[in-house]
């Protein structure tokens, strides 16, 4: 029997052993439905994002301008939705009428946060300044704006899918590669209503991420355990997330340890999630039935730091190792502005034809583009992403090895081959200079 090194560095020997023994092959994914060929457009037209949005909210191309905003909602207010913002102390106006707003589905009670899809019919919505906003109206010619529906396979916005390296593709409008080998991937909540997971499997989603709930102990979104059930039974590659209302790492904790009790309850394991298990931080409000805020986002990234580390320290110690940060490209840029944040976030949603953040670090990565997909087997809309790596990884025929440049679950950045398929993986510190590498046992 040999026993022969193989000179890998890594960083602790036993998440790599996961890693090892746990992630399969990262395999290329067919091209379905593609109609450009390594970047280059070839025989359809992409509306521009300039074209798309006059007449849209800024970051929310489908979603209409209000008529009026009035003059006593100040420009540094923050719109939550279409008609409503949240002024700085907290309290939210209806910004056409300036009237205060206590509906309990919109700003919570006193004891209770608000499902943050009501107020937005379950459509995602990203919080934008009153300023922008005030600014899209005074350059738009006609004030209003048309909604149209994303197909799966491309984007009214700008951004579009095509091929890269043989493999499925998505880019920016400008034609630079933003995923190859990749794949298509809704995300679904109750608003979805009983999807019909046949017909959309059928009709080429390749992946969805499911809202587990939001903040803790409100329990399951409502469709959450329907929606796990049928991907396990369809083979659905699935992932997951929450939406926090975490405010310190207490409550950031009680989040991580809701979601690790759901998740047990609905019967996910570790090895189920083919996507990680992401922490979804917004801009959000909760507020009494006075309008008054009963409690606040932080606004101290050091603050998001800690809250983020307590999150994933609940999920790892109930063994799931797969975890990330989801927000949007403007939050991320602002109070979410963080090295620590930003080599955890492997999900951004920026919607319109490019994606303007600069902060991924790893190699896999997805980026929701619409909030306006339409696919057989859902009623209505429904989030598109795009996932993929960004650097082409082969495909690997043999005994593969796979690894990662942090100490996270996840797609792999690197695959090599090397020996046999039947050797045995060892890890070890075998020259006792601290520094663990892989051996194959034969």
């Amino acid at each position: 029997m040999v026993t022969t090194v193989f000179p890998v560095l890594i960083r602790l020997a036993g998440i790599l052993m996961s890693a090892v023994l746990s992630v399969g092959s990262i395999s290329a994914p067919a091209a379905i439905g593609s109609t450009v060929t390594d970047g280059s457009k070839t025989d359809v037209v992409v509306s521009s994002a300039d074209e798309t949005t006059n007449g849209s909210f800024p970051d929310n191309p489908s979603m209409t301008l209000p008529q009026t905003i009035v003059d006593s909602i100040p420009d540094d207010a923050t719109t939550i939705s279409e008609t409503l913002a949240k002024l700085s102390d907290g309290t939210v106006r209806n910004v056409e009428t300036g009237e205060t707003v206590t509906d309990p589905s919109v700003v919570g009670t006193s004891t209770q946060p608000p499902d943050p899809l009501d107020r937005t019919d379950g459509q995602k919505f990203i919080p934008v300044s009153v300023s922008r906003v005030r600014e899209a109206m005074s350059s738009s010619e006609s004030g209003s704006g048309s909604v149209r529906t994303a197909a799966l396979y491309d984007n009214t916005y700008g951004a579009y899918w095509g091929t890269k390296n043989g493999t499925s593709a998505f880019f920016n409008a400008d034609g630079s590669l933003f995923v190859q080998q990749a794949s298509r991937v809704i995300d679904v909540s109750e608003y979805q209503g009983d999807v019909n997971w046949t017909k959309v499997k059928q009709s080429g989603v390749q992946g969805a991420i499911i809202r587990i709930g939001y903040a803790w102990d409100n329990g399951f979104d409502a469709k959450a355990v329907r929606n796990i059930t049928w991907c396990k039974r369809l083979g659905i590659s699935f992932g997951i997330y929450l939406y926090s209302y975490a405010y310190d790492v207490d409550t950031a904790s009680a989040e991580g340890a809701n979601v690790a009790a759901l998740l047990k309850e609905a019967g996910v394991s570790a090895s189920d999630l083919s996507y990680p298990i992401y922490y979804d931080l917004e801009d959000w409000t909760w507020n009494d039935s006075n309008d008054k805020p009963i409690h606040v986002p932080p606004t101290s990234t050091t603050t998001y730091e800690a809250m983020i580390s307590a999150w994933y320290k609940e999920l790892n110690s109930a063994g799931y190792t797969n975890l990330g940060v989801y927000s949007y490209t403007s939050r991320l840029n602002g109070v979410l502005k963080s090295s620590s944040i930003w080599s955890k976030t492997t999900w951004v949603a920026q919607h319109g034809g490019t994606n303007e953040f600069t902060g991924f670090t790893s190699n896999s990565r997805g980026w929701q583009y619409t909030d306006r997909g339409s696919v057989s087997g859902i009623s209505g809309s429904v989030d598109f992403s795009a996932f993929g790596n960004k650097t082409y990884i082969p495909a690997c025929n043999g005994n593969c090895y796979y690894f990662k440049n942090s100490i996270s679950g996840g797609k792999a950045d690197k695959t090599v081959r090397y020996g046999k398929g039947s050797d045995t993986v060892l890890v070890g510190d075998w020259d006792g200079d601290g520094v663990d590498t892989l051996a194959v046992r034969r």
